[in-house]
Protein backbone atom coordinates (compact mmCIF):
# COMPACT_ATOMS: atom_id res chain seq x y z
CA UNK A 1 0.00 0.00 0.00
CA UNK A 2 1.15 3.37 -0.96
CA UNK A 3 0.59 5.45 2.09
CA UNK A 4 2.21 2.36 4.49
CA UNK A 5 5.72 3.90 3.02
CA UNK A 6 4.56 7.61 3.34
CA UNK A 7 6.02 9.70 5.93
CA UNK A 8 3.89 10.26 8.92
CA UNK A 9 3.79 13.66 10.62
CA UNK A 10 2.53 15.30 13.72
CA UNK A 11 1.64 18.13 12.65
CA UNK A 12 0.07 21.01 14.96
CA UNK A 13 -2.53 24.02 14.06
CA UNK A 14 -2.58 27.21 14.65
CA UNK A 15 -4.08 29.70 12.58
CA UNK A 16 -5.15 34.05 13.51
CA UNK A 17 -8.31 34.16 11.85
CA UNK A 18 -10.17 37.18 13.63
CA UNK A 19 -13.13 36.51 10.95
CA UNK A 20 -15.38 34.36 12.72
CA UNK A 21 -18.51 35.14 14.64
CA UNK A 22 -20.40 33.67 17.72
CA UNK A 23 -21.38 30.42 16.33
CA UNK A 24 -18.37 29.44 13.85
CA UNK A 25 -15.04 28.00 14.09
CA UNK A 26 -12.33 27.57 11.49
CA UNK A 27 -11.53 24.18 10.11
CA UNK A 28 -8.39 22.56 8.34
CA UNK A 29 -9.75 20.84 5.17
CA UNK A 30 -6.98 18.97 3.21
CA UNK A 31 -5.99 16.10 0.34
CA UNK A 32 -6.02 13.65 3.14
CA UNK A 33 -8.47 11.47 5.08
CA UNK A 34 -7.08 13.11 8.36
CA UNK A 35 -8.55 16.41 6.94
CA UNK A 36 -11.44 15.12 5.60
CA UNK A 37 -10.44 15.04 1.94
CA UNK A 38 -11.26 18.55 1.26
CA UNK A 39 -14.68 18.22 3.17
CA UNK A 40 -14.55 20.26 5.45
CA UNK A 41 -17.64 18.95 7.62
CA UNK A 42 -14.59 16.20 8.39
CA UNK A 43 -11.84 18.12 8.25
CA UNK A 44 -10.06 19.16 11.45
CA UNK A 45 -11.47 21.36 13.96
CA UNK A 46 -9.62 23.91 15.74
CA UNK A 47 -10.58 25.65 18.76
CA UNK A 48 -10.36 28.70 20.86
CA UNK A 49 -10.82 30.57 23.82
CA UNK A 50 -11.40 34.13 25.37
CA UNK A 51 -8.14 34.89 26.35
CA UNK A 52 -6.65 33.39 23.07
CA UNK A 53 -8.52 34.53 20.17
CA UNK A 54 -8.20 35.43 17.35
CA UNK A 55 -5.96 32.19 17.32
CA UNK A 56 -7.30 29.36 16.71
CA UNK A 57 -5.55 25.73 17.35
CA UNK A 58 -5.98 22.22 16.86
CA UNK A 59 -3.66 18.96 17.04
CA UNK A 60 -1.35 17.49 16.92
CA UNK A 61 -2.58 15.14 14.38
CA UNK A 62 -1.28 12.26 12.34
CA UNK A 63 -0.83 12.90 8.54
CA UNK A 64 0.87 12.12 5.49
CA UNK A 65 3.56 14.35 4.48
CA UNK A 66 2.90 15.80 1.16
CA UNK A 67 -0.66 17.02 1.73
CA UNK A 68 -2.27 20.10 0.51
CA UNK A 69 -5.18 21.95 2.99
CA UNK A 70 -6.94 25.29 2.99
CA UNK A 71 -8.19 26.88 6.52
CA UNK A 72 -12.52 27.29 6.33
CA UNK A 73 -14.49 29.13 8.27
CA UNK A 74 -17.69 26.91 9.15
CA UNK A 75 -21.00 26.79 11.40
CA UNK A 76 -21.00 25.00 14.89
CA UNK A 77 -22.24 21.90 12.75
CA UNK A 78 -19.27 21.79 10.17
CA UNK A 79 -21.10 23.09 6.93
CA UNK A 80 -18.48 25.49 5.18
CA UNK A 81 -18.95 29.68 5.16
CA UNK A 82 -16.26 31.17 4.03
CA UNK A 83 -13.04 29.48 2.30
CA UNK A 84 -9.32 30.77 1.86
CA UNK A 85 -9.12 32.50 -1.46
CA UNK A 86 -5.83 31.83 -1.68
CA UNK A 87 -4.25 28.55 -3.72
CA UNK A 88 -4.11 25.85 -1.49
CA UNK A 89 -1.38 25.65 1.05
CA UNK A 90 1.24 22.70 0.53
CA UNK A 91 2.81 20.81 3.36
CA UNK A 92 6.04 19.48 1.63
CA UNK A 93 6.67 15.48 1.52
CA UNK A 94 10.17 16.69 3.49
CA UNK A 95 8.62 17.86 6.77
CA UNK A 96 10.01 16.91 10.13
CA UNK A 97 7.96 13.93 12.69
CA UNK A 98 6.40 16.68 14.34
CA UNK A 99 5.60 20.31 13.15
CA UNK A 100 3.97 23.07 13.87
CA UNK A 101 2.11 25.08 11.60
CA UNK A 102 1.78 28.92 13.10
CA UNK A 103 -0.34 30.88 9.99
CA UNK A 104 -3.04 33.42 9.16
CA UNK A 105 -6.00 33.26 7.39
CA UNK A 106 -5.75 34.10 3.75
CA UNK A 107 -2.05 35.19 4.39
CA UNK A 108 0.38 34.29 2.21
CA UNK A 109 2.83 33.89 4.84
CA UNK A 110 3.91 30.42 6.20
CA UNK A 111 5.58 29.45 8.87
CA UNK A 112 6.27 25.75 9.88
CA UNK A 113 8.54 24.86 12.30
CA UNK A 114 9.71 21.68 13.98
CA UNK A 115 8.61 20.72 17.42
CA UNK A 116 10.73 19.75 20.35
CA UNK A 117 13.95 20.45 18.43
CA UNK A 118 16.99 21.83 19.17
CA UNK A 119 16.52 24.19 16.18
CA UNK A 120 13.63 25.76 14.40
CA UNK A 121 12.94 26.45 10.69
CA UNK A 122 10.89 29.61 9.97
CA UNK A 123 10.08 30.08 6.73
CA UNK A 124 8.63 32.64 4.79
CA UNK A 125 7.45 31.48 1.24
CA UNK A 126 6.63 34.67 -0.55
CA UNK A 127 10.10 35.63 0.00
CA UNK A 128 12.35 32.72 0.01
CA UNK A 129 13.31 33.86 3.18
CA UNK A 130 15.01 31.36 5.61
CA UNK A 131 15.83 31.82 8.97
CA UNK A 132 16.67 29.54 12.07
CA UNK A 133 16.12 30.62 15.71
CA UNK A 134 17.22 28.43 19.03
CA UNK A 135 14.51 26.39 20.20
CA UNK A 136 14.59 28.50 23.20
CA UNK A 137 12.60 31.34 21.26
CA UNK A 138 9.49 31.57 22.19
CA UNK A 139 6.72 31.83 19.03
CA UNK A 140 7.27 36.12 19.14
CA UNK A 141 11.20 35.88 18.72
CA UNK A 142 10.63 33.26 15.86
CA UNK A 143 7.52 34.92 14.21
CA UNK A 144 10.38 38.08 14.22
CA UNK A 145 12.90 36.75 12.57
CA UNK A 146 10.99 36.85 9.70
CA UNK A 147 10.06 40.75 9.89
Amino acid sequence: ELRAMTNLVEVLFVVKCDQTKPGQHVRVAGSVEELGNWDPEFGLSLTTAPDMFPLWRGGPVLVPSGFEYKYVICTDAGASEQWEVRPNRSAGANLRASMVFDEEFDSLEVVQRQRAASRTSVQRRDSGIRSFVSAEGDRRRASSALL
